[in-house]
Formats: structure tokens, C-alpha cells, sequence
């Protein structure tokens, strides 16, 4: 849960967009953790993992995810449903 939390937290994401984190024992104090961020259609998927400790392993998938583009796609789907609204 920590590591899925802080992974949310670095990306800022809302609750309007499309990510996803999940984190399975690494053994060792050690989390595995996947996530990955999508835009609305689902034609661009970013996606990675890590292993490490639950709150640096969030952090570092999310700059990761970051790294790819990730900040773009979250604009994106915010700009997208305000716009619906």
C-alpha cells in the first residue's frame, strides 16, 4: 500500500485518469511494484516496474514513468474530461 500510494503522490495523478500500480512482495522488506499511466483510449500505454523498498520503489517508478512521458498523458486526460464537464 505504501509503495502504491507514493507512486500516486510523485505523479500527482487524479482520480479522473487512467493509472495503475500494483505492488507484490519482493521478499527482504523488498516490494515489486508495476504501474503504469494510459490515455483515455488506451493508445498510448507507459509501463514499468521496480523492486525496492515500499516508498522509494513509488517514487522511482513514477519518475521513471515520468521520464517516458507520462506528465504529458496525465495533462492530456485532465485537459480531455474538462472539457467534457
Amino acid at each position: 500500500c505504501a509503495a502504491e500510494r507514493a507512486f500516486l503522490r510523485e505523479l500527482q495523478a487524479s482520480c479522473v485518469v487512467p493509472v495503475a500500480a500494483l505492488a507484490r512482495d519482493g521478499g527482504e522488506g523488498r516490494v515489486v511494484l508495476d504501474g503504469l499511466v494510459a490515455n483515455l483510449d488506451g493508445t498510448t500505454i507507459l509501463r514499468d516496474r521496480v523492486v525496492g523498498e515500499p516508498q522509494s520503489a513509488g517514487v522511482e517508478l513514477a519518475r521513471r514513468l515520468l521520464s517516458q512521458g507520462a506528465r504529458e498523458i496525465l495533462d492530456e486526460v485532465e485537459r480531455q474530461v474538462a472539457a467534457d464537464h
